[in-house]
């Protein structure tokens, strides 16, 4: 594993293509000093320092942060805002780094991390750790941080330890390395689960400003309960998640070659979906005026979770389990393939014939998340049973990867928190 991202083959393959680039630029130029030969041409040629300024803030900004702030618990990863990492930086430069942390933690603000956390919810390792770690936000918003901090610390290590298989962050032989990945290399995750993981035999009394995992969760660091501490724990939660994905992609030897085009452009979509991210706001939708409570699929603007209720529920009038199956979310993990769930549909519902429904209220709960309230009438024995029910949709990618809903390439999933509800009928109508 390399110790610098610079040293990453990726990087200097991409920084050897981008030099051989410059030459040809400026050989072109020579050959064509008007551009009305190759106007074409140097048009993309003429990117190429821009290009390879981008690749030398790439490689240099992280590594650069790292060496300001491993040491004080925090470091970089992918999915981090640039402008947060570089202002960090700049303070720290002129020697204000007590600053560059008071910027750090104002980034994991309660009312900002509302938003963030979901990113982290289509990770499968963390779907199940999901209702603890929202307790963790609730203590965080209540500032019980003595509460927020050990729950964190244990789900990063339960989560870390689903993924190897054989260890948590802390352990010693853990191996969190990750091919192409900001936080997954040496001067990352690797120095800061060395320095929280580190022995703490003493009693201590006084105030800490690193999560020091043994020491707190073995009940000899008493005094954790701070916002900085429970700021990085957080920013180590989402460390963990952008290694995991990575960790997910790493094929080397199968990875296509990639263009430098293609390269900065991940970093565009990461920094624009940053961007959207902040300035995102939940849609005040009035139904039966903007949208009908009830009506056709078309009826229901694409990739939007209203529709998708309203798809589903139509599959459910056919009695079509294996298209409503397609659109849960499941534990692939656990094996809980379409198949199965489909069994499981049918088995539970099959005396349940659905007659008619109507959108009731939609609920954009964050960038990834809304709940749709719903009215089912259905037919049980011939007894009609009239019945409220909530669909809680999360919006995920290919990598079943928790995404913003104004990226292209996701779908809304459904969370299967409404199977219960309907089991309800089954046990009050018999």
């Amino acid at each position: 594993m390399s110790k610098k991202i610079s040293e990453n083959p990726s990087y200097q393959r991409l920084r050897t293509e981008m030099q051989q680039a410059e030459e040809f630029r400026k050989a072109i130029q020579l050959l064509d000093p008007t551009g009305e030969k190759f106007p074409d041409l140097l048009n993309v040629l003429n990117k190429v320092p821009e290009f390879q300024k981008q690749l030398e803030q790439i490689a240099n900004t992280p590594e650069e942060f790292n060496n300001y702030y491993s040491e004080r618990g925090w470091i970089a990863y992918e999915s981090m805002e640039s402008k947060v990492i570089e202002s960090a930086i700049e303070l720290a430069r002129v020697g204000r780094i007590d600053d560059g942390e008071s910027v750090l933690v104002e980034y994991y603000h309660p009312e900002k991390l509302k938003f963030r956390i979901n990113y982290i919810r289509g990770v499968k390792e963390f779907e199940p750790r999901m209702r603890l770690i929202d307790l963790a936000l609730d203590d965080y918003i209540g500032e019980r941080f003595h509460a927020c901090v050990p729950v964190l610390l244990m789900m990063i290590d339960g989560t870390v330890n689903d993924v190897t298989k054989d260890f948590g962050l802390f352990a010693e032989n853990v191996d969190i390395s990750a091919w192409d990945s900001i936080s997954g290399h040496e001067n990352g995750l690797g120095k800061l689960s060395k320095l929280l993981s580190g022995s703490r035999k003493k009693t201590n009394a006084d105030l800490i400003a690193i999560p020091y995992r043994n020491g707190i969760l073995h009940g000899k660091e008493l005094a954790y309960d701070n916002i900085a501490v429970a700021a990085k724990t957080w920013a180590l939660l989402f460390a963990v998640r952008d290694w995991i994905v990575a960790r997910r992609k790493q094929k080397p030897k199968e990875k296509a070659e990639r263009t430098i085009e293609e390269s900065i452009e991940d970093l565009r979509k990461i920094e624009q979906s940053n961007k959207l991210l902040d300035k995102w706001i939940p849609r005040k939708i009035v139904l039966g005026v903007e949208l009908p409570k009830t009506g056709t699929i078309d009826e229901y603007e694409a990739n939007t979770p209203e529709r998708a209720t309203m798809q589903f529920l139509f599959y459910w009038t056919k009695k079509n389990f294996g298209k409503m199956s397609e659109m849960i979310v499941r534990y692939e993990n656990l094996g809980l393939t379409n198949k199965k769930i489909a069994g499981e549909l049918r088995e539970a519902f099959e005396t349940l014939s659905v007659i008619s429904y109507e959108l009731l209220s939609i609920d954009d709960q964050a960038p990834a998340v809304t709940e749709v309230k719903t009215s089912v009438t259905f037919s049980k024995a011939n007894v009609s049973v009239l019945k409220e029910l909530n669909f809680r949709w999360i919006y995920m990618n290919r990598d079943a990867t928790n995404i913003g809903r104004w990226e292209r390439d996701g779908s809304w999933f459904l969370i299967d928190n409404f199977r219960l509800e309907v089991s309800m009928i089954n046990l009050t109508e018999k």
